[in-house]
Protein backbone atom coordinates (compact mmCIF):
# COMPACT_ATOMS: atom_id res chain seq x y z
CA UNK A 1 0.00 0.00 0.00
CA UNK A 2 2.80 2.44 0.88
CA UNK A 3 4.59 1.74 -2.39
CA UNK A 4 1.41 2.31 -4.36
CA UNK A 5 0.74 5.61 -2.53
CA UNK A 6 4.33 6.78 -3.04
CA UNK A 7 4.08 6.15 -6.76
CA UNK A 8 0.79 8.05 -7.02
CA UNK A 9 2.17 11.05 -5.11
CA UNK A 10 5.29 11.05 -7.28
CA UNK A 11 3.15 11.36 -10.40
CA UNK A 12 0.68 13.94 -8.99
CA UNK A 13 2.45 17.11 -10.27
CA UNK A 14 2.95 15.71 -13.76
CA UNK A 15 -0.57 15.20 -15.10
CA UNK A 16 -3.99 16.40 -14.05
CA UNK A 17 -5.49 13.83 -16.43
CA UNK A 18 -3.75 11.08 -14.43
CA UNK A 19 -5.21 12.51 -11.21
CA UNK A 20 -8.73 12.50 -12.52
CA UNK A 21 -8.28 8.96 -13.84
CA UNK A 22 -6.94 7.65 -10.50
CA UNK A 23 -9.63 9.36 -8.45
CA UNK A 24 -12.30 7.69 -10.54
CA UNK A 25 -10.72 4.21 -10.40
CA UNK A 26 -11.52 1.43 -7.98
CA UNK A 27 -8.71 1.87 -5.43
CA UNK A 28 -8.48 0.33 -2.03
CA UNK A 29 -10.67 2.51 0.28
CA UNK A 30 -7.77 3.07 2.71
CA UNK A 31 -5.46 4.20 -0.09
CA UNK A 32 -8.12 6.42 -1.61
CA UNK A 33 -8.87 8.10 1.73
CA UNK A 34 -5.16 8.75 2.39
CA UNK A 35 -4.66 10.02 -1.16
CA UNK A 36 -7.58 12.46 -0.91
CA UNK A 37 -6.25 13.78 2.39
CA UNK A 38 -2.78 14.30 0.93
CA UNK A 39 -4.02 16.02 -2.22
CA UNK A 40 -6.09 18.46 -0.19
CA UNK A 41 -2.96 19.58 1.64
CA UNK A 42 -0.96 20.25 -1.53
CA UNK A 43 -0.54 23.96 -2.42
CA UNK A 44 0.75 25.66 -5.51
CA UNK A 45 4.32 26.97 -5.15
CA UNK A 46 4.50 30.61 -4.07
CA UNK A 47 6.42 32.84 -6.54
CA UNK A 48 9.69 34.14 -5.19
CA UNK A 49 9.54 37.88 -4.60
CA UNK A 50 12.48 39.89 -5.90
CA UNK A 51 13.72 41.86 -2.90
CA UNK A 52 17.12 42.86 -1.59
CA UNK A 53 16.84 42.06 2.11
CA UNK A 54 14.00 41.19 4.50
CA UNK A 55 12.77 44.05 6.65
CA UNK A 56 14.00 42.35 9.82
CA UNK A 57 17.51 42.10 8.38
CA UNK A 58 17.58 45.79 7.46
CA UNK A 59 16.38 46.78 10.93
CA UNK A 60 19.07 44.64 12.56
CA UNK A 61 21.70 46.47 10.52
CA UNK A 62 20.48 49.93 11.56
CA UNK A 63 19.16 49.55 15.12
CA UNK A 64 20.90 48.74 18.42
CA UNK A 65 21.13 45.14 19.57
CA UNK A 66 18.42 43.94 21.96
CA UNK A 67 20.77 41.74 23.95
CA UNK A 68 24.54 41.24 24.34
CA UNK A 69 24.27 38.08 22.25
CA UNK A 70 23.03 39.99 19.18
CA UNK A 71 25.42 41.31 16.59
CA UNK A 72 26.02 45.07 16.71
CA UNK A 73 24.46 47.13 13.88
CA UNK A 74 26.53 48.33 10.96
CA UNK A 75 25.38 51.89 11.68
CA UNK A 76 23.33 52.86 14.70
CA UNK A 77 20.71 54.93 12.86
CA UNK A 78 18.75 55.47 16.08
CA UNK A 79 21.68 57.22 17.74
CA UNK A 80 22.22 59.39 14.65
CA UNK A 81 18.57 60.45 14.46
CA UNK A 82 18.66 61.49 18.12
CA UNK A 83 21.22 64.14 17.28
CA UNK A 84 20.42 67.66 16.10
CA UNK A 85 20.86 67.36 12.34
CA UNK A 86 19.83 70.98 11.73
CA UNK A 87 21.32 74.17 13.09
CA UNK A 88 18.12 76.15 12.47
CA UNK A 89 14.43 75.47 12.97
CA UNK A 90 13.28 77.92 10.31
CA UNK A 91 13.77 78.01 6.60
CA UNK A 92 15.70 76.49 5.02
CA UNK A 93 15.12 79.08 2.31
CA UNK A 94 14.82 82.72 3.22
CA UNK A 95 13.62 84.09 -0.10
CA UNK A 96 11.77 87.34 -0.75
CA UNK A 97 8.16 86.91 -1.84
CA UNK A 98 7.29 87.90 -5.41
CA UNK A 99 4.74 90.31 -3.94
CA UNK A 100 7.64 92.22 -2.33
CA UNK A 101 9.94 92.32 -5.35
CA UNK A 102 10.58 96.02 -6.09
CA UNK A 103 10.29 95.49 -9.85
CA UNK A 104 6.76 94.09 -9.41
CA UNK A 105 5.42 96.69 -6.99
CA UNK A 106 2.69 98.84 -8.62
CA UNK A 107 3.29 102.59 -8.65
CA UNK A 108 0.60 103.74 -11.08
CA UNK A 109 -2.72 102.53 -9.65
CA UNK A 110 -3.39 105.88 -8.00
CA UNK A 111 -3.25 107.64 -11.37
CA UNK A 112 -6.25 105.95 -13.02
CA UNK A 113 -9.82 105.13 -12.02
CA UNK A 114 -9.61 101.41 -12.85
CA UNK A 115 -6.89 99.23 -14.30
CA UNK A 116 -6.02 95.54 -14.79
CA UNK A 117 -2.43 94.62 -15.66
CA UNK A 118 -0.44 91.49 -16.49
CA UNK A 119 3.34 91.66 -16.09
CA UNK A 120 5.73 89.00 -17.37
CA UNK A 121 8.70 88.43 -15.07
CA UNK A 122 11.78 86.26 -14.69
CA UNK A 123 13.58 86.21 -11.36
CA UNK A 124 16.91 84.43 -10.86
CA UNK A 125 18.79 83.97 -7.58
CA UNK A 126 22.25 82.42 -8.03
CA UNK A 127 22.60 81.94 -4.26
CA UNK A 128 19.47 81.52 -2.16
CA UNK A 129 20.48 82.06 1.46
CA UNK A 130 19.83 79.16 3.84
CA UNK A 131 20.16 81.57 6.77
CA UNK A 132 20.19 85.31 7.08
CA UNK A 133 23.88 85.59 6.27
CA UNK A 134 24.99 82.36 4.57
CA UNK A 135 24.23 80.67 1.22
CA UNK A 136 26.04 77.43 2.13
CA UNK A 137 24.39 74.16 3.17
CA UNK A 138 26.71 73.83 6.18
CA UNK A 139 25.00 76.83 7.80
CA UNK A 140 21.72 74.91 7.94
CA UNK A 141 22.67 71.22 8.27
CA UNK A 142 25.20 70.33 10.95
CA UNK A 143 27.81 68.46 8.90
CA UNK A 144 30.32 68.84 11.74
CA UNK A 145 28.28 67.18 14.51
CA UNK A 146 30.98 65.20 16.28
CA UNK A 147 28.59 62.60 17.70
CA UNK A 148 27.28 61.77 14.24
CA UNK A 149 30.81 61.67 12.83
CA UNK A 150 31.92 59.30 15.60
CA UNK A 151 28.93 57.01 15.05
CA UNK A 152 29.60 56.75 11.31
CA UNK A 153 33.36 56.42 11.78
CA UNK A 154 32.88 53.46 14.13
CA UNK A 155 31.21 51.44 11.36
CA UNK A 156 33.53 48.59 10.37
CA UNK A 157 32.84 48.84 6.64
CA UNK A 158 33.67 52.56 6.43
CA UNK A 159 37.40 53.11 6.09
CA UNK A 160 37.65 56.79 5.30
CA UNK A 161 38.05 60.22 6.82
CA UNK A 162 34.38 60.98 7.53
CA UNK A 163 34.85 64.69 8.42
CA UNK A 164 36.79 65.21 5.20
CA UNK A 165 34.07 63.54 3.10
CA UNK A 166 31.25 65.49 4.73
CA UNK A 167 33.26 68.68 4.33
CA UNK A 168 33.14 68.23 0.55
CA UNK A 169 29.42 69.03 0.66
CA UNK A 170 29.57 71.95 3.06
CA UNK A 171 29.72 74.50 0.22
CA UNK A 172 26.60 73.24 -1.59
CA UNK A 173 24.54 76.22 -2.73
CA UNK A 174 20.93 76.57 -3.82
CA UNK A 175 19.83 78.33 -7.01
CA UNK A 176 16.30 79.45 -7.78
CA UNK A 177 14.51 80.42 -10.99
CA UNK A 178 11.02 81.95 -11.05
CA UNK A 179 9.19 82.88 -14.24
CA UNK A 180 5.53 83.73 -14.79
CA UNK A 181 2.89 86.43 -14.71
CA UNK A 182 1.88 88.92 -12.05
CA UNK A 183 -1.83 89.78 -12.26
CA UNK A 184 -2.86 93.08 -10.68
CA UNK A 185 -6.10 94.99 -10.35
CA UNK A 186 -6.64 98.50 -9.05
CA UNK A 187 -9.60 100.82 -8.61
CA UNK A 188 -9.78 104.41 -7.37
CA UNK A 189 -12.59 106.31 -5.61
CA UNK A 190 -11.69 109.94 -4.96
CA UNK A 191 -8.89 109.62 -2.38
CA UNK A 192 -9.22 105.83 -1.86
CA UNK A 193 -7.38 103.15 -3.88
CA UNK A 194 -8.01 99.40 -3.79
CA UNK A 195 -5.33 96.98 -5.05
CA UNK A 196 -5.26 93.18 -5.56
CA UNK A 197 -2.30 91.16 -6.81
CA UNK A 198 -1.48 87.47 -7.38
CA UNK A 199 1.32 85.69 -9.32
CA UNK A 200 1.05 82.63 -11.56
CA UNK A 201 4.52 81.18 -12.02
CA UNK A 202 6.90 78.25 -12.47
CA UNK A 203 9.65 77.78 -9.88
CA UNK A 204 12.80 75.71 -10.23
CA UNK A 205 15.32 75.12 -7.42
CA UNK A 206 18.53 73.14 -7.73
CA UNK A 207 21.64 72.51 -5.69
CA UNK A 208 24.83 73.84 -7.21
CA UNK A 209 28.56 73.20 -6.96
CA UNK A 210 31.38 74.79 -8.93
CA UNK A 211 33.51 72.69 -11.27
CA UNK A 212 36.41 72.68 -8.82
CA UNK A 213 34.12 71.52 -5.99
CA UNK A 214 32.75 68.74 -8.19
CA UNK A 215 36.28 67.64 -9.08
CA UNK A 216 37.20 67.43 -5.39
CA UNK A 217 34.26 65.09 -4.80
CA UNK A 218 35.00 62.91 -7.82
CA UNK A 219 38.69 62.62 -6.92
CA UNK A 220 38.10 61.75 -3.27
CA UNK A 221 39.08 58.11 -2.52
CA UNK A 222 35.65 57.50 -0.94
CA UNK A 223 33.98 57.91 -4.34
CA UNK A 224 36.54 56.00 -6.40
CA UNK A 225 37.22 52.27 -6.72
CA UNK A 226 40.22 50.16 -7.64
CA UNK A 227 38.02 47.37 -9.01
CA UNK A 228 38.48 47.47 -12.78
CA UNK A 229 35.49 45.20 -13.24
CA UNK A 230 33.14 47.54 -11.40
CA UNK A 231 30.57 48.99 -13.79
CA UNK A 232 30.73 52.69 -14.47
CA UNK A 233 27.51 54.53 -13.75
CA UNK A 234 26.04 55.75 -17.05
CA UNK A 235 25.59 59.47 -17.46
CA UNK A 236 21.84 59.12 -17.91
CA UNK A 237 21.55 57.36 -14.52
CA UNK A 238 23.48 60.18 -12.86
CA UNK A 239 21.16 62.69 -14.51
CA UNK A 240 18.06 60.82 -13.34
CA UNK A 241 19.43 60.73 -9.79
CA UNK A 242 20.11 64.47 -9.88
CA UNK A 243 16.64 65.27 -11.21
CA UNK A 244 15.03 63.13 -8.53
CA UNK A 245 17.02 64.23 -5.48
CA UNK A 246 18.82 67.50 -6.29
CA UNK A 247 16.20 69.40 -8.30
CA UNK A 248 12.77 70.62 -7.19
CA UNK A 249 10.24 72.40 -9.39
CA UNK A 250 6.56 73.29 -9.34
CA UNK A 251 3.94 75.29 -11.21
CA UNK A 252 1.10 77.13 -9.51
CA UNK A 253 -0.14 80.35 -7.97
CA UNK A 254 1.33 82.42 -5.18
CA UNK A 255 -0.20 84.25 -2.25
CA UNK A 256 -2.77 86.96 -2.92
CA UNK A 257 -2.36 90.47 -1.50
CA UNK A 258 -5.11 93.03 -0.99
CA UNK A 259 -4.66 96.61 0.16
CA UNK A 260 -6.75 99.75 0.66
CA UNK A 261 -4.93 103.10 0.67
CA UNK A 262 -6.15 106.58 1.52
CA UNK A 263 -4.49 109.69 0.09
CA UNK A 264 -3.94 112.03 3.06
CA UNK A 265 -1.61 114.76 1.85
CA UNK A 266 -0.12 116.07 -1.39
CA UNK A 267 2.61 118.68 -1.92
CA UNK A 268 5.10 119.45 -4.69
CA UNK A 269 7.75 117.44 -2.86
CA UNK A 270 5.82 114.62 -1.16
CA UNK A 271 2.72 112.48 -1.19
CA UNK A 272 1.36 110.78 1.95
CA UNK A 273 -0.76 107.61 1.85
CA UNK A 274 -2.13 105.50 4.72
CA UNK A 275 -3.98 102.21 4.62
CA UNK A 276 -4.25 98.53 5.47
CA UNK A 277 -2.80 95.49 3.73
CA UNK A 278 -3.53 91.76 3.96
CA UNK A 279 -1.74 88.79 2.41
CA UNK A 280 -3.95 85.71 1.96
CA UNK A 281 -2.11 82.32 1.87
CA UNK A 282 -3.51 81.14 -1.46
CA UNK A 283 -0.21 79.65 -2.69
CA UNK A 284 -0.86 76.28 -4.29
CA UNK A 285 1.04 74.06 -6.72
CA UNK A 286 -0.95 72.71 -9.66
CA UNK A 287 1.85 70.30 -10.47
CA UNK A 288 5.21 69.30 -8.98
CA UNK A 289 8.18 67.46 -10.42
CA UNK A 290 7.53 68.58 -13.98
CA UNK A 291 11.05 67.86 -15.27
Amino acid sequence: MKKTLSLLLLLVPQSTFFLSHCCSSDLDPEIEALLDSTLNQLEAPVPVKRSCFPTATILSLLTPADSPDDNPPLINAVAILREDLYKRTIGPVTRRSLLDEPALLPDYFSQTNQVFTTEIFYNYSPKVYFTQDSPFLSSYIDLNNQNIINEISNAEFIETDVPNVLGLFSTIKLQQHRVGFMFSYGKKWNNLVFQARMPLYYQLQNFFLTESEIDQIKNNPFFTTDDAAAPVTPEDEVRQFALKHLVSDKFGIGDARFSVLAHLFESPCSSVWCGIQSTIPTASAFRRGII
